[in-house]
């Protein structure tokens, strides 16, 4: 699916606890951690686990620290406009 503004901000609008709470972790964090931060912050009734998790990397909102890691960090555009 094509990554478009309107897609990127409709998943953000409606997620803004999960992406603070992700946002004010220091430094990098491991899978276990996003997950079970999004498990922390999820409504199972609207959209699964698994599936916040796959929009995260699919709307790279979260970014491996390099090719393969299981360590991410958010990417540094929106950390910024968290913290604006």
């Amino acid at each position: 699916m094509q990554l478009t503004p309107k897609r990127f901000f409709d998943f953000c609008a409606s997620h803004v606890p999960l992406l603070h709470a992700l946002a004010s972790k220091t430094g990098d964090v491991s899978e276990a951690q996003v997950r079970q931060t999004i498990r922390a912050f999820s409504d199972d009734q609207a959209e699964l686990p698994e599936t916040t998790w796959q929009r995260l990397l699919e709307l790279q909102i979260m970014l491996p620290l390099e090719e393969g890691s299981s360590h991410y960090v958010m990417a540094q555009p929106l950390l910024q406009l968290l913290n604006f």
